[in-house]
C-alpha cells in the first residue's frame, strides 16, 4: 500500500481537465476488481456501504465507525484511489467535522509490524532526545538574551549619565563663553572711549622721550596718578646719566603703568 502515491494520483485527477468515471466499490474484493479493470478512482457511497455492511437499505442506519472501517478495508486491499460519499455526515456540523477526520485517518493509516513499531519507537526516542537538546539550547539562548538585555540596560544608563554630565559641561562652557564675550565687548567699549586719553599719553611720552634723549632734566609735571609734582630740590640734584635709552622698553613701561 503506497498511500503517498495514491494521494498524488488523486490530486492529479482532480486538478486535470479530463472527465473520469469512477468504479463503484463496496468492499475489498470489488476494489481489487475495479483496479484490475483499469479504473483510476473508486467510488464508495453510503447506500452501497449500508447494503454491504448491514444488508439494509439506505435508511441512515450505518454509523460513522462502520463506514470509516469499511473505507479502510477497501484502501488496504489495493492501490486504488478512493472517493467516498458519507451521506449527511452522521449528525450536525461537529459530526461532519469528525467524519472528515475519521476518514482521513482511515485512508492514511496502515498496520505496523513488530519491526516497524520498534523502528518507530526508536525514531520517536531520537526525536525526543533532539527536542530535549533543542529545548536546552533555547533555554541557554534565552538566558544569554536576558544577560545581554541587562548589559544593554546598564550601558544605556551609563550613557545617559555621561550625556547628562556632558550637557552640564557644555552649559557651563556656554556661560563662560558668554561672560568672556561680555568682557571683550566691555574692553572694546573702554578702548573706544579712551582713545583720546591714549593719544594724550603718547604725546606726553614722546616729549619726555625727546627730553631724555636730549640730556635735559625733566621738568616738574603731574604724574598720571594725580597732581604730584617733583620737589625743586630733587629736580636740581637729578642728573640724567648719558646712556642710550631703548625707546621700545620705555614705551612698554609707559603703557604698563596703567590708566
Amino acid at each position: 500500500m503506497n498511500w503517498t502515491e495514491r494521494r498524488a494520483r488523486m490530486r492529479a485527477i482532480l486538478a486535470g481537465e479530463a472527465c473520469v468515471h469512477p468504479g463503484s466499490v463496496f468492499d475489498p474484493i470489488s476494489a481489487r476488481i475495479a483496479e484490475d479493470l483499469g479504473f483510476e478512482v473508486g467510488m464508495f457511497a453510503g447506500s452501497v456501504a449500508s447494503m454491504a455492511v448491514l444488508g439494509a437499505p439506505d435508511l441512515i442506519l450505518l454509523t460513522l465507525s462502520e463506514f470509516a472501517e469499511q473505507a479502510y478495508r477497501i484502501c488496504r486491499a489495493g492501490n486504488l484511489a478512493l472517493l467516498v460519499d458519507s451521506d449527511h455526515g452522521y449528525g450536525n456540523a461537529l459530526n461532519v467535522k469528525r467524519t472528515v477526520e475519521e476518514l482521513e485517518t482511515a485512508v492514511n493509516t496502515k498496520p505496523k509490524s513488530k519491526g516497524e513499531l520498534e523502528e518507530w519507537a526508536d525514531e520517536l526516542e531520537r526525536e525526543s532526545f533532539q527536542i530535549a537538546q533543542e529545548r536546552r539550547m533555547m533555554e541557554a539562548d534565552r538566558k544569554q538574551l536576558r544577560e545581554d538585555e541587562s548589559s544593554l540596560e546598564k550601558q544605556m544608563r551609563e550613557m545617559e549619565v555621561q550625556m547628562a554630565r556632558e550637557r552640564a559641561m557644555l552649559a557651563r562652557q556656554e556661560q563662560e563663553l558668554k561672560r568672556l564675550n561680555a568682557e571683550i565687548q566691555h574692553e572694546l567699549e573702554v578702548m573706544q572711549r579712551g582713545d583720546g586719553t591714549l593719544r594724550e599719553r603718547l604725546a606726553v611720552f614722546q616729549r619726555r622721550h625727546a627730553e631724555v634723549i636730549g640730556g635735559a632734566p625733566p621738568p616738574p609735571q603731574a604724574s598720571y596718578y594725580g597732581q604730584q609734582h617733583i620737589p625743586e630740590a630733587e629736580v636740581a640734584t637729578v642728573t640724567p646719566p648719558p646712556r642710550k635709552t631703548d625707546s621700545n622698553s620705555l614705551l612698554r613701561k609707559l603703557f604698563r603703568s596703567g590708566d
